[in-house]
């Protein structure tokens, strides 16, 4: 089993030692009698004497007056608790980062309300927030939806998870939507082709989820694997896995592989990578790729691509192409798929579900094409057949029609037009003149 590093007997024996006196954004705290740290009325804090007292050594104070604003919700006596942990373990900032810390509570509403973000609730108070295809499809990208990307909070907004943010593909990054590829240092690594799973202490329990789901298939068998080992996750981190397993293969095979893949340790205060700081592991790591020039990153076989993290924490991934057309294919992500939806006059979110992130650009490109060549025909169908109206008058007959439809390369159109059919028959008839 994991151990997780904040041991409630621990905080338990020393909270008996902590009297906390709290005044609005003042507090005090006494340890074994003698005064330990205080803020004043604007909730920052000073040291009455000098780190050390306890057992667990104290950090610097914690925002306290954010503490108290941002969790208004709290009763008194959670307020108090909160109040003693922070004396006790410090406020090594990811221990006590809030979600108003790190989004725009009003923008993160919005997003939700227009289906940008999805937000879900387990049985146990956690909140998980993740964007959706609608954002990823429409290209809606800010700091939320960014950072929503399987972004776990309690009830009273403390985050207990903060995954990757989303990041693009190396070749998306000569928009000018998204920032320069900065001239840094950088670390490249397999990109692993699996599930990410999330993984977090919670009520001194390891809690998992993948990015979309606290209870889908891939969430319970890789909280079930990592039950297994021993090691030390502790609050204030993130640790980011892939699952790969036969009965989750994607693309890449892995054999009978059945595993999570270590790929990151983040720290919920800052986002940036502490693994090199993290307890000692059991657990496979994403290999490490010598290179140093991302221009001669080469194709391999049987694999998804590379990640590269620059030294400044922004991260981007480079897909083989092979992969992606294998991924495309496996989907039966088509040209003809997509006219099908369109003649048949299909919502494509069902089918944005299984389209991998790489293919959004594709699907988009392939789907404004087609809708552009129908209204196209649409139109001149249309123009044609008021012109022959006009010149042949209210008296002119079928054959007088005729003789000049039948120059057009439209004229199945327009006699369809012509016989006053349904609408819909004369759109399904231009639909399979574009048909790829």
């Amino acid at each position: 089993m994991s151990a997780v590093g904040t041991n409630a007997e621990a905080l338990k024996e020393a909270s008996k030692r902590i009297q906390v006196r709290i005044r609005g954004c003042r507090l005090t705290a006494w340890v074994d009698g003698e005064p330990a740290w205080r803020t004043d009325e604007f909730g920052r804090g000073v040291w009455e004497r000098k780190r050390g007292a306890l057992d667990s050594p104290l950090l610097p104070p914690l925002r306290w007056r954010q503490i108290v604003d941002s969790n208004v919700r709290l009763g008194r006596a959670e307020l108090r608790r909160r109040a003693v942990m922070s004396v006790v373990c410090g406020s090594s900032a990811g221990l006590w980062t809030t979600i108003g810390d790190l989004l725009d509570l009003e923008n993160l509403d919005l997003m939700v309300s227009t289906g940008m973000i999805a937000r879900k609730e387990s049985d146990d108070g956690r909140i998980l927030y993740n964007y959706t295809d609608r954002a990823q499809y429409s290209q809606t990208w800010n700091n939320e939806t960014r950072l929503c990307r399987g972004l776990v909070v309690d009830e009273t907004g403390l985050v207990l998870a903060r995954p990757f943010p989303k990041f693009w593909n190396l070749s998306e990054h000569a928009s000018p939507d998204l920032p320069d590829i900065p001239d840094e240092t950088f670390t490249v690594t397999d990109k692993v082709d699996g599930s990410l799973i999330v993984a977090y202490p919670h009520h001194g329990e390891l809690a998992v989820n993948t990015r979309g789901s606290f209870t889908s298939d891939q969430a319970l068998a890789a909280r079930e694997w990592l039950a297994e080992y021993s090691w030390t996750i502790t609050k204030g981190e993130t640790w980011l896995f892939e699952w790969i397993a036969p009965d989750n293969r994607i693309v890449v095979d892995y054999g009978q592989r059945r595993e999570c893949v270590l790929l990151d340790v983040i720290d919920n205060a800052t986002g940036r990578s502490i693994k090199s700081l993290s307890s000692r592991h059991p657990f496979a790591e994403a290999e490490s790729i010598p290179e140093t020039d991302l221009d001669s990153l080469p194709d391999r076989e049987n694999a998804e691509g590379y990640v590269v993290r620059f030294e400044s924490g922004m991260r981007v991934k480079v897909k083989h192409p092979r992969y992606v057309e294998i991924h495309r294919a496996l989907n039966g992500l088509t040209d003809h798929r997509v006219w099908e939806m369109l003649r048949l006059g299909q919502g494509f979110d069902d089918l944005m579900e299984i389209v991998p992130d790489e293919s959004y650009r594709w699907l988009d490109t392939t789907k404004s094409a087609l809708e552009l060549q129908f209204a196209d025909l649409l139109t001149r169908s249309e123009h044609e057949f008021r012109d022959i109206m006009e010149t042949i008058g209210e008296d002119g007959n079928r054959k007088g029609f005729a003789s000049l439809a039948l120059k057009s390369d439209l004229k199945a159109v327009l006699f369809v037009m012509l016989d006053d059919k349904p609408e819909d028959r004369v759109h399904d008839l231009i639909w399979k003149m574009i048909e790829p």
